[in-house]
């Protein structure tokens, strides 16, 4: 019960990989060390992949324990509206707005067209790709990340009344049949038309994860079913996350010398089952920080660590942030820094290193001076429970541990 850190811990370690990603180009990459140490990095989207599971283990936790409250729709909708709105309409706007005042053909070919911006703000960045096929080799937009928000409230949109309609029961047996539909149709996708960066940020190829993390939360809510699946847990962890990365040495062996080969066979991989893989011990490692929590082990206190614990309260703030900043230094600083294009390696390392205290820094002071603030409104959205006697009904305490996390 109560606030649970080590989930925090886990948000940490995802934004740290998509950080890394991002990031990985001031790695000097002229030496094979720093060759490995690149390609390797570029796997930091499996960061966006534990932040879905972690969503759909949360958010379904949520509902679960909500779903007898009278404000069981508006309250939902309030709290995540007051999460993650404010934040991100500021920051979208904040930039294109920056984009149209420069006035500078260098920093509008790296923003969203103007007839894509409504796209912003609807949360549909995802499916720029299917409709107008602007993401390819080479295509920068510095709010580009937004996809895999896109992807989250297309989730938080439909999840609710499905969970609400469904018998507790059922709702585990629906997640996986979902998550399997998921995993099938991408599977059907690339056999027709072959891997791409479509299917990458689809809703409906990339909805695996969120559903393994629903079907978890729902495991997580029977005791006698989680007390017979902990001694698998770190297995099936090690299992979806090792099979992976064994795969990907394997491919990286195979095209260490070819880096576009070794791209298209990455994404391939990924969607003929590297994504369920990830999504599954993703899963593991979410139920097992969740229901150990209060054992002394390593892994619990590598999650409660005070600094991935900071990381973690900070998350959503360095996700929105990181990119767009990282497109200022690129334009700004970059050329500066490094004319001749290839950073050294201390000069590249000490700019991440750098960069990352900035941007930690940027997401701190937004949360403590402004997102905390909106926060607080969310006291007045709390589940509203109807007592069938005279007698109340106590929510379980977990929603509020989800709550906090998501906070």
């Amino acid at each position: 019960s109560g606030f649970i850190p080590e989930l925090n811990g886990l948000r940490a370690c995802a934004i740290i990989l998509v950080f890394l990603l991002h990031v990985r180009a001031y790695v000097p990459g002229n030496h094979v060390p720093g060759a490995i140490l690149q390609n390797y990095l570029g796997l930091g989207w499996a960061g966006v992949d534990l932040f879905f599971v972690l969503s759909g283990f949360l958010i379904t936790g949520i509902l679960l324990d909500t779903r007898a409250a009278t404000n069981y729709f508006s309250g939902f909708y309030a709290r995540r509206v007051l999460r993650i709105f404010p934040l991100y309409y500021v920051v979208l706007t904040a930039v294109i707005l920056a984009g149209i005042f420069l006035h500078s053909s260098t920093v509008s070919t790296v923003l969203p067209q103007p007839s894509d911006r409504w796209l912003y703000y609807c949360y549909l960045t995802n499916w720029l790709n299917l409709w107008k096929e602007h993401w390819g080799p080479g295509y920068t937009n510095y709010l580009a990340h937004f996809w895999s928000l896109a992807v989250e409230e297309q989730f938080y949109f439909v999840w609710p009344l499905i969970v609400w309609l469904l018998p507790s029961r059922a709702v585990p047996w629906v997640a996986g049949c979902l998550a399997a539909f998921a995993a099938l149709l991408r599977l059907a996708w690339v056999a027709h038309s072959g891997a791409q960066i479509a299917i990458a940020i689809s809703t409906v190829t990339r909805m695996d994860a969120l559903f393994i993390g629903a079907l978890c939360a729902s495991l997580f809510r029977n005791p006698a079913l989680m007390q017979r699946a902990r001694k698998w847990l770190p297995s099936i962890a090690m299992l979806g996350i090792g099979s992976f990365l064994l795969a990907f040495s394997a491919l990286f062996i195979r095209y260490y010398q070819d880096a576009d080969s070794l791209e298209d066979a990455t994404m391939l991989l990924s969607q003929c089952g590297g994504y369920t893989a990830l999504a599954i011990g993703f899963g593991a490692l979410v139920l097992l920080a969740a229901y150990r929590s209060q054992e002394n082990n390593w892994f619990q206190a590598i999650l409660r660590n005070r600094t991935l614990g900071l990381i973690g309260t900070y998350s959503y703030g360095i996700y929105v942030f990181h990119v767009p900043l990282l497109g200022a230094a690129n334009i700004c600083l970059a050329p500066r820094l490094f004319p001749d294009d290839e950073p050294g390696l201390w000069m590249g390392l000490a700019f991440i290193v750098v960069f990352a205290a900035v941007t930690f820094i940027v997401s701190a002071l937004s949360y403590n001076l402004f997102e905390r603030r909106i926060l607080a409104y969310k006291r007045f959205f709390g589940p509203r429970i109807a007592p069938p006697t005279l007698e109340s009904i106590p929510v379980d305490s977990l929603t509020e541990s989800a709550e906090s996390v998501l906070s």
